[in-house]
């Protein structure tokens, strides 16, 4: 069973773009220039993420891991970009050292490179800015994590329901492959389009069960709960 429930992160994760991962490929001949940002608390990243940034490597990603708030931190020099893709586990960071805004990161995406995001319940609202402009919406600004009290991992969760598990996937064949793996395990905030956007991909959909209320009582529910976009 596949698992989105990473060790520290609790994390929901949505793409302006899908990361270039192209096929398998020697790790000693990168093919594509990837810029990690990690919140200054999460530098185990790294570690914690092993397998994830492991498998990248393998796929030709030369990887370059930097702090959220470091000063020399650039996408760009001379007018020249430099990275292909961008991965943002940065939920927390509010203002990014150097050169790097929300501004900055919106460029970035509309040259037609990557970016993957990271998304938590609690995250900055540049973060939730960022995501605006790539059209998702953090469903509840309550931060709210999505529950469900049927389809969840009994073994894992600690009673309140929140390590959600779905197999609803709305990507055709052509995103997602025709072996689709089994439910998806989950621990986060819901996502919402944010109005009628053709360029927003559901990838994964909360299960009907599932549910997600916000401070003042409004309830978002079933598939109208994306946990996965691109």
């Amino acid at each position: 069973r596949a698992s989105m429930a990473f060790p520290r992160f609790t994390a929901i994760c949505f793409a302006c773009a899908i990361v270039a991962a192209g096929g398998e490929s020697s790790a000693t001949s990168p093919r594509f220039k990837t810029l990690v940002i990690m919140d200054p608390d999460n530098l185990m990243l790294p570690v914690t993420h092993s397998l994830f940034f492991r498998d990248l490597a393998v796929r030709g990603h030369k990887l370059t891991y930097a702090r959220a708030d470091d000063t020399g931190l650039a996408l760009t020099s001379y007018g020249e970009h430099l990275y292909d893709n961008l991965i943002m586990f940065s939920p927390k960071t509010e203002d990014f050292g150097g050169s790097v805004d929300v501004a900055a990161i919106v460029e970035f995406v509309d040259s037609g490179r990557n970016l993957l995001l990271v998304a938590t319940p609690d995250s900055s609202d540049s973060i939730r800015e960022l995501a605006a402009e790539c059209g998702i919406a953090l469903v509840d600004e309550e931060r709210a994590y999505v529950q469900d009290h049927f389809a969840h991992d009994a073994a894992m969760d600690e009673g309140n329901h929140t390590i959600v598990a779905s197999d609803d996937f709305a990507a055709p064949d052509v995103v997602l492959g025709k072996e689709r793996p089994g439910p998806v395990l989950f621990r986060g905030a819901g996502l919402a389009v944010a109005g009628a956007n053709p360029l927003v991909l559901p990838i994964l959909r909360a299960a009907s069960t599932a549910y997600s209320m916000s401070g003042r009582g409004r309830v978002t529910s079933g598939p109208a709960i994306l946990l996965v976009a691109a």
